[in-house]
């Protein structure tokens, strides 16, 4: 479940349907899972993002890169050392990076973020810089 589901699970209650949305929601209806009737996940991959981290969650496998070297290139090799690979089934408290013993679950997961990441509509702001002064947070308030 994801907090984006919320609006369109209140949607159908209160007689909407989110399938009808423009534009579309991001989250699903949660009804049948309330109701004790799902007998599915109500998402099959789970995304999040903020600045240059990111998670993913594909079943028990969870991903999840703290990147804080931004997006600059590093070398194939060493990609998968700020990436760390959780089996929640096994390790729910995420103790135990299994990146470099699952390098095809990790470059799987990794992909499928990428894919996602593509889909994604350009920011429309100009990313906040903490060494900014709070007079000039670094927004553009001009209209695009």
């Amino acid at each position: 479940m994801s907090l984006l589901d919320i609006f369109p699970t209140a949607l159908v209650a209160a007689g909407g349907n989110p399938k009808t949305a423009n534009p579309p929601l991001d989250g699903v209806d949660l009804t049948a899972v309330l109701n004790d009737k799902g007998t599915t996940a109500p998402h099959p991959i789970l995304f999040w993002k903020h600045k240059t981290n990111f998670a993913v969650r594909d079943g028990n496998w969870k991903l999840v890169e703290h990147n804080t070297r931004g997006r600059k290139q590093v070398p194939i090799p060493r990609w998968i050392e700020s990436l760390e690979l959780y089996d929640l089934e096994t390790d729910p408290a995420e103790r135990q990076n299994l990146a470099l013993r699952y390098p095809w679950i990790t470059a799987r997961l990794r992909y499928r973020y990428w894919q996602w990441e593509r889909t994604l509509p350009s920011p429309r702001w100009h990313p906040w810089d903490p060494s900014a002064s709070e007079a000039d947070p670094g927004v553009d308030l001009a209209e695009p």
